[in-house]
Protein backbone atom coordinates (compact mmCIF):
# COMPACT_ATOMS: atom_id res chain seq x y z
CA UNK A 1 0.00 0.00 0.00
CA UNK A 2 2.58 2.79 0.95
CA UNK A 3 4.59 1.20 -2.65
CA UNK A 4 1.31 2.36 -4.37
CA UNK A 5 1.12 5.46 -2.45
CA UNK A 6 5.03 6.16 -3.64
CA UNK A 7 3.93 5.43 -7.16
CA UNK A 8 1.27 7.50 -7.33
CA UNK A 9 3.19 10.43 -6.21
CA UNK A 10 6.41 9.71 -8.48
CA UNK A 11 4.05 9.23 -11.37
CA UNK A 12 1.45 12.32 -11.18
CA UNK A 13 2.38 14.39 -7.81
CA UNK A 14 0.27 17.54 -8.99
CA UNK A 15 -2.99 14.83 -9.40
CA UNK A 16 -5.43 14.80 -6.58
CA UNK A 17 -4.46 11.89 -5.13
CA UNK A 18 -0.87 12.90 -4.60
CA UNK A 19 -2.50 15.68 -2.86
CA UNK A 20 -5.00 15.02 -0.87
CA UNK A 21 -4.27 16.58 2.05
CA UNK A 22 -2.27 20.28 2.40
CA UNK A 23 -0.57 21.21 5.42
CA UNK A 24 0.05 24.78 4.05
CA UNK A 25 3.59 25.97 2.76
CA UNK A 26 4.25 23.51 0.42
CA UNK A 27 3.94 20.42 2.35
CA UNK A 28 1.25 17.85 0.54
CA UNK A 29 -0.03 14.44 2.34
CA UNK A 30 -1.13 11.18 1.35
CA UNK A 31 -2.75 9.06 4.13
CA UNK A 32 -2.51 5.18 3.24
CA UNK A 33 -4.88 3.40 5.36
CA UNK A 34 -4.34 -0.75 5.84
CA UNK A 35 -6.25 -3.08 8.24
CA UNK A 36 -4.18 -2.27 11.47
CA UNK A 37 -1.99 1.60 10.50
CA UNK A 38 -2.87 4.61 9.46
CA UNK A 39 0.12 5.74 7.01
CA UNK A 40 1.12 9.34 6.65
CA UNK A 41 3.43 11.12 3.68
CA UNK A 42 4.21 13.82 3.40
CA UNK A 43 6.14 15.44 0.76
CA UNK A 44 6.86 19.06 -1.32
CA UNK A 45 8.96 19.70 -4.21
CA UNK A 46 12.63 20.50 -3.96
CA UNK A 47 13.17 24.29 -4.12
CA UNK A 48 15.98 24.40 -6.24
CA UNK A 49 14.63 21.59 -8.69
CA UNK A 50 11.38 21.30 -9.36
CA UNK A 51 11.83 18.08 -11.25
CA UNK A 52 12.50 16.64 -7.67
CA UNK A 53 10.49 15.24 -4.83
CA UNK A 54 11.10 15.24 -1.05
CA UNK A 55 9.51 13.26 1.27
CA UNK A 56 9.48 15.03 4.57
CA UNK A 57 7.84 11.99 6.58
CA UNK A 58 6.79 8.76 6.15
CA UNK A 59 5.52 7.17 9.26
CA UNK A 60 2.05 6.55 11.50
CA UNK A 61 -0.66 9.16 10.46
CA UNK A 62 -0.43 11.36 13.97
CA UNK A 63 -3.65 12.67 12.93
CA UNK A 64 -5.76 9.70 12.74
Amino acid sequence: MIDDALDILEADPGGAQARRRSFGGGLWGITVRDRSDDWLIIWEYDQEDLELIRVRYLGADPFA
